[in-house]
């Protein structure tokens, strides 16, 4: 079915004032079904209704030229002839259409086949018919497609008396009927769109038309692969789809492939437990972890796979599959691990059922810059089993935030005795160096959330809210970013919240000082927001007008890329961070502190301290920040990670 919508006649004249006076390709442009366009309100005015155009001078005097020269026409021609012999068809009827029914233009071919038709150029259906055969358009396809016309074109018809089909059914190596399996009939040179068909429940698939032509033939399935009919990685067969086909293809899947791994612990030498590795692309959709020795293997369907493992001192180690249907393929890696954190249970306060969760460990202390992997706080989600393991790439004092996957229970910092949303108050777990380290078990609560308005001036400007207020969180799992209401102040929502006291940090990506909850400047001071199961807190938040604090520093040996990240001198709160480039990184919306620099990239990691002197700690190798003032530092991590003398400029007021 075709559709468009009326438009009216000046504005159809402005169009095609516009189609003869822009740049006009010469090739036909398919647009989509559907469009409004102006050859339907053309086709039913007069040429001299056209001229009669709102235009003055020069445009009226032109328009008048290029329609005496019939310039706003244009001509299709081509052949209509059998499909099967060749053979010119006369009598046959070729139509330019506007809507379903409504014909523009048309003729018919003469005893050798041929056509030639004028219309005004725009948007047309082409169809052709012939008696006792079956109804064609445009480059031979089965339905009508809407093509612009802008210049002179050809379309030439191969006539068929029915539509080729195909039927089969699809099953796996043993067998076994497969649902859900796609069957994709590909051109095989002729452009045209692929078709693509499912299987039922019994592996059977049915297509009632085809274009014809030559086709190759696609089978997939998740849990499958994909492969080329008959039973080919690549280079399958091309079906010629002729008029009257009736195509049967019936495919079985080639058998699985097999890849295995031993990862082995370089401190101890015995193999990993329970590690589990990322495989891309993950065809099976299911977690693959080590067992109890280590070993790693699955069926899998042929390809291409990355295999990545975590390594405490490269990051990552990647290991590349390129197995064949059939065939088995193994490797071994050695790993560098730090500590590993046992997660033994995720559970409901309430019922004591399993609560499918995440956590995240973030180090008591991040000095040393061991905290982080690529960027990233260590992390896990239960899988099929709700105990798991998580590899970190250090060991030393964790403290572990946890939350739903579900949605149906508040996150928490795991206190002593419950959840807790004070990090200050969460309980420290101590991780051995290459030993497993059995975590509390984590017991959810239900949830609340807190509902604020925001007190300002400029508008929400990219004002955000974290409970967290952590480095290398980019998505933080329960913050929320302000937005805009038709009346009164930006509004912000931090929902799935355990029902405890929580702070949050306001954060702004217009450069506006960072605060916690309550206007303080530090975690420590900042006030707590009682949150209760089902109900919603409502807070009042100002946020400061002024521009915050910067530090513009230019790093030595530094790599676009790398981080620079700011820490609260006498808190070890993060304050922000800012990306390397050109050698340049800046951090901005920092209040009156003093604040610590950490350099971090993924082969480096440490804290800048004035050079020559016994300075160890960072508290000694401060920088002193002003609300409005630009602090300049230079930074040198060349071989030694040296802080040069520090200047404050004012900065421009908002």
């Amino acid at each position: 079915m075709l559709s468009f919508r009326a438009v009216s006649l000046s504005a159809a004249v402005v169009a095609v004032l516009f189609v003869q006076t822009a740049s006009v390709s010469a090739a036909e442009t398919p647009r989509p079904r559907g469009m409004s366009t102006t050859a339907d309100v053309v086709a039913s005015a007069t040429r001299d209704t056209v001229l009669t155009a709102p235009a003055t001078g020069k445009t009226a005097a032109r328009g008048a030229r290029e329609e005496a020269a019939g310039l706003w026409d244009m001509t299709l021609t081509g052949t209509v002839i059998d499909y099967t012999t060749g053979a010119a068809l006369a009598g046959a009827c070729v139509d330019l259409l506007t809507s379903e029914s409504v014909v523009v233009a048309g003729n018919c071919t003469g005893a050798d086949g041929r056509y030639s038709i004028v219309a005004p150029k725009g948007d047309y259906a082409v169809r052709a018919t012939s008696a006792g055969y079956r109804e064609l358009w445009w480059k031979n396809r089965l339905t009508a497609a809407t093509v612009f016309f802008g210049s002179d074109s050809t379309a030439d018809f191969r006539m068929i008396h029915q539509a080729p089909s195909a039927h089969g059914r699809i099953t796996d190596d043993q067998g076994q009927p497969v649902k859900d399996a796609q069957v994709t009939f590909r051109s095989a040179g002729k452009g045209d769109p692929d078709v693509l068909v499912r299987t039922d429940a019994e592996g059977d698939y049915s297509i009632p038309e085809l274009p014809p032509g030559p086709r190759t033939i696609w089978v997939y399935a998740i849990g499958k692969g994909s492969q080329q009919v008959p039973g080919q990685t690549y280079g399958g067969n091309v079906y010629q789809l002729d008029d009257g086909t009736d195509l049967v293809i019936n495919e079985q899947f080639l058998p699985m492939s097999r890849i295995e791994l031993t990862i082995t612990d370089s401190g101890t030498g015995q193999g990993v437990p329970n590690l589990c590795v990322e495989i891309t692309p993950n065809q099976l959709q299911t977690p693959m972890c080590t067992d109890a020795t280590g070993h790693f293997a699955s069926d899998i369907p042929w390809g291409s796979y990355a295999v990545t493992v975590p390594d405490a001192l490269s990051s990552t180690q990647t290991v590349r599959y390129y197995p064949q249907p059939g065939q088995s393929e193994s490797h071994a890696l050695v790993v560098s691990l730090g500590g590993r954190l046992h997660i033994p249970s995720l559970t409901s306060v309430k019922t004591g059922s399993t609560v499918p969760g995440c956590v995240l460990v973030v180090p008591v202390d991040t000095g040393g810059g061991r905290s982080v992997v690529n960027g990233r706080y260590p992390s896990a989600c239960s899988g099929l089993t709700n105990d798991f393991t998580i590899f970190l790439p250090f060991s030393g004092k964790v403290r572990l935030f946890a939350y739903s996957r579900t949605g149906s229970y508040g996150a928490q910092w795991v206190g002593p005795t419950g959840g807790t949303g004070d990090m200050t108050e969460a309980r420290v777990v101590d991780v051995g160096f290459s030993a497993t380290t059995e975590a509390p078990a984590i017991r959810f609560d239900g949830y609340g959330e807190i509902y604020g308005s925001l007190s300002t001036s400029t508008g929400a400007d990219g004002v955000c809210v974290s409970p967290l207020g952590l480095p290398f969180v980019d998505t933080d799992p329960v913050g929320a970013c302000a937005f805009t209401v038709a009346e009164g102040s930006p509004r912000f929502v931090v929902k799935y919240l355990g029902p405890y006291t929580w702070p949050l940090r306001f954060t702004s990506a217009s450069g506006r000082p960072a605060i916690w909850s309550g206007g303080s400047p530090t975690r420590a001071g900042a006030l707590r927001i009682p949150v209760s199961e089902d109900r919603r807190t409502t807070i009042d938040q100002a946020i400061p007008e002024v521009v915050g604090g910067r530090v513009q520093a230019t790093v030595k040996s530094a790599a676009d890329g790398d981080l620079l990240l700011a820490y609260d001198a006498a808190t070890g709160d993060y304050l922000g961070k800012g990306t390397v480039s050109g050698g340049v990184a800046m951090i901005g919306g920092l209040t009156n502190r003093r604040l610590v620099l950490q350099y971090y990239s993924p082969g480096k990691v440490c804290w800048p301290r004035p050079p020559a002197t016994s300075i160890r700690t960072r508290g000694d190798a401060s920088v002193a920040v002003t609300i409005g003032q630009l602090t300049t530092v230079s930074l040198d991590v060349t071989q030694r990670c040296s802080l040069q003398t520090t200047v404050s400029t004012p900065l421009p007021r908002r």
